[in-house]
């Protein structure tokens, strides 16, 4: 290893950044979440796990929230950075953010 490892710790290749929790609420723009995933890849953050917190408008698992998936994805592989799908909104686990009601899903 040498000193070579002192070196990677300095400056880790980009596999090792670290990966945030990316929180997402009021409304999902792909614009805005373009400009903000380049301005973590500024930072040395090469990957985020786009999260849905309180106060997100853009409705959940719907239409809208995959085109911003969709953008982020895109744009992800255009500047090399990993957007990581969370599965979880408002707890517990297996809620989908109460979209499905006594086990059936909305209409």
């Amino acid at each position: 290893m040498g000193e070579n490892w002192k070196d990677r710790f300095r400056e880790p290749p980009e596999e090792f950044s670290v990966i945030p929790f990316w929180f997402w609420n009021g409304t999902l723009e792909p614009g805005e979440l373009k400009r903000q995933m380049g301005m973590m890849k500024e930072q040395g953050i090469c990957g985020a796990f786009m999260h849905a917190r309180a106060y997100i408008t853009t409705p959940y698992l719907e239409k809208e929230w995959w085109e911003a998936i969709s953008a982020c994805v895109e744009e992800g592989e255009r500047i090399g950075f990993y957007p990581w799908l969370y599965d979880e909104y408002a707890w517990p686990s297996g809620t989908a953010g109460s979209t499905f009601e006594y086990g059936f899903q909305h209409p």
